[in-house]
């Protein structure tokens, strides 16, 4: 099953509008079932939220490491490391603390304006090694389908996975405060066998999650009789994907109305097929792997748009 959860929440412990009970509350009203909480360099709201009494939301203990030369989303530490500690050139050594803390790191809107509009928010930090790295955020904010930013942030994720590193894309609310209205977000859908902490984490590690404006896809891999999700490993040979693409659930987005037309497949980049869809369809298709990876896009129609990037599906790796 996969969930409405979002990765990027701040709360008055820094610079957000919400105390962190408001927070937790308007996630459950907006249909939330994972929340993560990343106030800046502090984690205060997570101690205040372990207090709350019982919520319908999964709560992820999470911070946003706000630096002068980039903005570090982590979460599931079993240990504090010092954000203090991240210099340009040997991030490398405090990411490699957070993975001995069996902690997540993503990199939080990396072409976002930085000095002197946003000191820190652009990503400068020299990685090194990037399968130290989780994910990117790929969508931030309001109206991801609209920036520019975010096409940099999506060549930048590719480019990044043709050379060899398993990182997922992400989508921030960044959610400071209710935005208004006429103002659109991503959602990110995660999957959940149960509805616990360690689940969440598990599969944010792994990468079994997709962003989308809104529309839904049900997808599976089939292999040798056995059943993969985003993120696992699978062997080279026949692989059967299925999938069924469903319309918006969450309220206030489904105002927007994008709608899927269409879902590409790529294989290490090269596109292997490209179909028309239908609400509420399945579909399934058979393809020949080789050493690499598989990832899905939804492409379709929403404010007054046409042929725009809709839904991104996070890869499955066949095994060199």
């Amino acid at each position: 099953m996969y969930v409405m959860t979002e990765f990027h929440a701040h709360t008055k412990h820094s610079d957000g509008d919400f105390t962190t009970n408001e927070l937790i509350e308007q996630a459950a009203a907006f249909g939330y079932k994972v929340l993560a909480i990343t106030d800046h360099n502090t984690m205060a709201p997570v101690v205040e939220a372990s207090m709350i009494p019982q919520t319908n939301v999964v709560i992820l203990p999470g911070m946003e490491w706000t630096t002068f030369f980039g903005h570090l989303l982590t979460m599931g530490l079993t240990e504090m490391v010092d954000w203090r500690e991240a210099q340009v050139e040997t991030i490398d050594a405090s990411l490699r603390k957070i993975k001995q803390a069996d902690g997540i790191a993503g990199i939080a809107h990396p072409f976002s304006i930085g000095n002197p509009m946003c000191t820190g928010c652009h990503w400068d930090f020299h990685v090194e090694d990037y399968h130290l790295i989780d994910f990117v955020e790929v969508w931030n904010r309001i109206a991801p389908d609209d920036s520019f930013r975010s096409e940099q942030a999506y060549e930048w994720w590719i480019e990044l996975l043709q050379q060899g590193y398993r990182i997922a894309a992400s989508a921030g609310r960044d959610w400071h405060r209710m935005e208004k209205v006429y103002e659109n977000t991503a959602l990110t859908y995660l999957g959940m066998e149960e509805a616990t902490r360690e689940c969440a984490l598990q599969n944010i590690k792994k990468g079994n999650y997709y962003i989308t404006l809104g529309p839904r896809i049900d997808v599976t891999f089939e292999q040798f009789g056995k059943s993969y999700t985003m993120g696992d490993e699978v062997q080279v040979g026949e692989l059967h994907v299925s999938y069924t693409i469903l319309p918006t659930e969450q309220a206030k987005l489904a105002q927007f109305r994008f709608t899927p037309t269409k879902i590409k497949a790529f294989f290490n980049e090269t596109l292997i097929f490209e179909r028309s869809v239908t609400l509420n369809q399945k579909e399934s298709h058979r393809i020949m792997t080789k050493p690499g990876y598989l990832r899905i896009e939804l492409w379709g129609n929403g404010k007054n748009k046409t042929n725009q990037r809709v839904c991104l599906v996070n890869p499955v790796y066949v095994r060199g």
